[in-house]
């Protein structure tokens, strides 16, 4: 009966489909292409209770936690936190370009990037990232008086569903 089509609650499935395990599930082992050591969460069971696979991204929530220039140019980091829903892998870059300069400054043209490595999350909650601005970025920016900050970050869950986020705040 591997070829027979099955009829539950109105979808044709194969049966076997039905009796086969999910890449990621208990008892798959390493050796499936598929596995990833996470587990897919079922948030989209589908009709009477079937298991579904998670097409979901995850939910995202970030703001720049630094809030002064003289702070970003005392330790020479951007602050970010991130909040996450599920478990999963968070990645940034970031720009830091000076807009209004003191009297006498001349307004430097050049945009500084920085970027962060992939932090991971075991489960669902908050975690801060560190974005580090390079020293002669520091140094063009002493004589500013606004900098602008521009944050872009991507976030993965297990299944690779991918949500994106972009902050920006100017800084004085």
């Amino acid at each position: 009966m591997t070829g027979s089509r099955l009829l539950l609650a109105g979808v044709g499935v194969t049966a076997a489909l039905a009796a086969a395990p999910l890449a990621g599930a208990a008892g798959s082992g390493d050796n499936d292409p598929g596995y990833t050591g996470i587990r897919p969460t079922d948030r989209t069971a589908g009709v009477s209770g079937l298991p579904g696979v998670d097409r979901v991204a995850p939910v995202v929530r970030a703001e720049i936690a630094t809030r002064h220039l003289r702070t970003l140019l005392r330790t020479g980091k951007v602050r970010v936190s991130v909040t996450l829903n599920e478990r999963g892998g968070v990645g940034m870059v970031g720009a830091v370009q000076a807009v209004r300069m003191r009297r006498g400054a001349r307004l430097p043209k050049s945009i500084f990037y920085t970027s962060s490595d992939v932090k991971m999350y075991g489960g669902p909650g908050t975690n801060s990232f560190e974005l580090k601005v390079t020293k002669r970025a520091v140094r063009q920016l002493r004589r500013a008086r606004v900098v602008k900050i521009a944050v872009a970050l991507a976030a993965d869950d297990a299944v690779r569903n991918r949500a994106k986020a972009t902050l920006k705040r100017n800084l004085r």
